[in-house]
């Protein structure tokens, strides 16, 4: 592998069902987006001035491809329009001008769309990172649904769901919270959010807990509250 390649451990499972992930950099691949032919859109296109938008999100500097990256844009969207892989979601791509990341349940399909996409051109002149388990026993926990940390005091990251509740509720969570001691530990944003009298929109909070059943208590409060749980798994020896 290219030392110029990043290589990154998977802690969990991308879009909860992909160990490993492939992230390459092509200017232009938001034309995959379309099926006109990349010659008409470079011409129509105005994408590839630099826009000032005022501070938007929206603020990119694209710059036009050059021959290489449109040999390898063709090679992509024939591989989008081809691939009984993406047909059958056993692999996923995503684009985001001018990164396209490839996932993929097993490795052997990430060779296979390399090897199909990369023909006649250098790949390490795109490819900038590769996401992938570290042993067979990390693939093997991912699998299973465990989020992989360094060290963890939990089992559990209990995700709650944005949403607007009312003081009560709010209340109630946070005193049966507590009343769990060290059993149980929220974060001070979580803990803010559940404490202020004004506003009743809740967003990004969680806690962490050392027994999964505490949440059958939550839902009985209200069944909306939990959005997902993460099963910690320790990698530390």
């Amino acid at each position: 592998m290219h030392p110029d390649i990043r290589v990154q451990q998977s802690k969990q499972l991308l879009y909860g069902r992909y160990p490993y992930r492939l992230v390459l950099r092509c200017n232009g691949s938001n034309m995959l987006r379309y099926p006109d032919p990349f010659e008409d859109q470079l011409q129509w296109s105005s994408q590839w001035r630099n826009i000032n938008y005022g501070g938007s999100w929206r603020y990119r500097q694209h710059q036009k491809p050059n021959a290489d990256e449109l040999k390898l844009l063709t090679n992509l969207k024939h591989y989008r329009e081809e691939s009984a892989l993406l047909e059958s979601e056993d692999v996923k791509m995503r684009i985001e001008n001018p990164l396209v990341q490839i996932y993929a349940k097993d490795i052997k399909q990430l060779e296979e769309f390399v090897t199909d996409v990369f023909v006649g051109i250098n790949h390490s002149d795109f490819l900038e990172s590769i996401t992938l388990p570290k042993s067979s026993k990390d693939l093997e926990l991912l699998t299973q649904g465990y989020v992989l940390r360094s060290h963890t005091d939990y089992a559990y990251k209990v995700n709650l769901r944005d949403g607007k509740y009312n003081q009560v509720t709010r209340s109630n969570l946070l005193s049966y919270l507590d009343q769990l001691g060290a059993d149980v530990s929220v974060p001070k944003a979580t803990r803010l959010a559940l404490e202020k009298n004004k506003g009743d929109f809740i967003w990004s909070a969680y806690f962490y807990c050392m027994d999964e059943n505490i949440t059958l208590m939550i839902s009985m409060m209200d069944p909306r509250l939990i959005r997902s749980i993460d099963r910690y798994h320790s990698t530390a020896k």
